[in-house]
């Protein structure tokens, strides 16, 4: 035989899965002609094939060498280079077979993967969409954009793509558990769920849809739904660190705090590095008044993430020591995790009524004919404080540092106006002036308040009122308790009072909130301004 028809049986023999005889074949033509770049391919991808990753590159890449044009070499030694982690000398190469074959499909969808790896996103979309142009009935083209999409935070043209990759394969389990990923960030909950029973339609057996099913319940507030849920999931994958998690985090809402710390545990025993898990361990441990094993849960969290601020801050409240204000992206975090349930936990189960109280004692002080032309409520939460002083207000402004609860305060119609942000540099910034500013639980997680006071003046009228709550202490300024909330002293706010021009025409001592089933006291006040100059005379 000469090399051609030695070629064509090797070629054949390779078709047919006789695949050492094709590589004798192949190793002969080469004994002949080294620089066969046919032979050196077919040998690299049987290299390839048996998984002998650097053999494979060392042929494949010499007959790239050989024939610059052979876009096949090219796009083989970009998938070498893929499955041996080299993502940027896969990209080189997926773009050297594009440009030698424009309209090949494959070298774009590959070369988007390359790029997802190298971490260079969004030129990965542009490739994917380039593979779609070629071939717009690709399933897996689509979900690994809509991925993408998902990674760079564009939830809607994630939502898009995973639909379409649904489309094109309805049996697609990870893509509709994806889109119900994509779906639950964007709030649309009741799709979301419908997107992952799809997802379990296909693979009943498919841990991370129940997983992610019992989320968007829990967030739905559908907590029964929610457990069960996460138990399949556990009864499929007893080891499923996260479903372990989630499954504590709804007994914890559920007020079984004991069987909620055996679900913790269990995720820890499983992932020791899995720090939010520790967290919630240690939470839970504080709540059930082991005080030494919460610090030990919470000191292994920051070890193992020391960005946590709340436990960090929470590590702080349980030891005792001393710090001036609660880290924002804490607060943030807690009322958005909470923000399906706020009202009913902080009303029903730990009976704040502060509210009402406050609108109640301001009545009493200033008479039932009051009314104020333009009021700021400062930590509006959803609606509670809103709500009980709405009808003493022509306009009624509120702030809140967490986007969740402030969706949940819109949907009301309460407020004239609802802004997010932390709320001293929206004092300092503000466009307009206020003449009563309501704070009812507010301060606790402030801890110092120098900073809201000095900025309070920047948008206050003359005469303007301060209405707020605090949890009660003696001694000190301001003290942070075990709860992780601040309590601040009726000396203390005298002094603040004094220093930035208000007066101090009401306090009354008052049940805040429930701790453990126990009321804290605190005060309510009621303070009124007037400007520094005026006040000098």
């Amino acid at each position: 035989m000469n090399l051609q028809e030695k070629l064509d049986v090797a070629r054949q023999c390779h078709r047919d899965g006789r695949l050492r005889e094709a590589e004798r074949l192949y190793r002969e033509i080469l004994e002949v002609a080294p620089n066969h770049a046919e032979a050196l391919y077919l040998l690299g991808t049987l290299a390839y094939r048996a998984g002998h990753l650097e053999t494979a590159e060392e042929l494949i890449g010499q007959a790239a060498r050989v024939d610059p044009e052979y876009a096949e070499a090219h796009f083989s030694l970009g998938n070498v280079y893929k499955a041996q982690g080299k993502p940027e000398q896969a990209v080189a190469a997926y773009r050297r077979t594009i440009e030698l074959f424009p309209s090949a499909s494959p070298a774009h969808y590959n070369l988007a993967l390359a790029l997802d790896d190298a971490g260079r996103t969004e030129d990965a979309v542009a490739s994917y969409r380039s593979a779609l142009a070629l071939s717009p009935d690709d399933a897996d083209a689509h979900f690994n954009l809509a991925n993408a999409l998902q990674r760079l935070g564009r939830l809607d043209e994630a939502a898009a793509s995973y639909r379409r990759a649904t489309e094109f394969e309805p049996k697609h389990a990870l893509a509709h558990n994806n889109l119900g990923i994509a779906l639950k960030n964007l709030g649309r909950l009741d799709e979301a769920v419908a997107s992952y029973r799809k997802a379990l339609a296909v693979d009943p057996k498919y841990a991370p849809a129940l997983n992610n099913l019992g989320i968007a319940l829990k967030n739905l507030g559908r907590l029964d739904e929610a457990v069960a849920s996460y138990r399949k999931a556990l009864a499929i994958d007893p080891h499923y660190a996260q479903a372990h998690n989630h499954l504590g985090i709804a007994l914890v809402e559920q007020g079984a705090m004991e069987s909620a710390a055996v679900c913790f545990q269990e995720a820890v025993r499983i992932d020791p590095g899995y720090a939010e898990a520790h967290n919630n361990l240690a939470g839970v441990f504080g709540n059930l008044n082991r005080i030494d094993e919460a610090v030990a849960s919470y000191t292994r969290t920051v070890e193992l993430d020391p960005s946590q601020t709340g436990a960090k801050h929470m590590l702080a409240a349980l030891t005792g020591q001393r710090t001036e204000t609660v880290p924002i992206d804490y607060v943030k975090n807690l009322f958005d995790q909470t923000s399906a349930r706020f009202d009913k936990q902080l009303v029903d189960d730990l009976g704040y009524h502060v509210p009402e109280k406050l609108r109640h004692a301001l009545d009493g002080h200033l008479g039932t004919g009051i009314r104020f032309k333009n009021a700021l409520d400062l930590g509006c939460g959803t609606g509670l404080s809103g709500a009980a002083f709405r009808a003493i207000c022509d306009r009624l402004t509120g702030i809140d540092i967490a986007p969740k609860i402030i969706e949940i305060a819109r949907a009301k119609n309460i407020y004239d106006a609802l802004r997010t942000g932390e709320i001293v540099a929206f004092l300092k910034s503000a466009p307009e002036k206020y003449d009563l500013f309501i704070a009812t639980d507010v301060f606790m997680y402030l801890g110092k308040l120098e900073p809201l006071f000095e900025a309070l003046p920047h948008c206050a009228v003359d005469g303007a009122y301060l209405a707020f709550g605090t949890e009660s202490c003696e001694g000190e300024d301001y003290v942070l308790r075990p709860t992780g909330r601040f309590a601040q002293s009726r000396a203390y706010i005298q002094t603040l009072a004094g220093r930035f021009g208000f007066a101090v025409e009401q306090c009354r001592e008052s049940e805040v909130r429930k701790e453990k089933d126990q009321y804290i006291m605190g005060d309510l006040f009621i303070l009124k301004y007037t400007s520094i100059s005026k006040g000098l005379g």
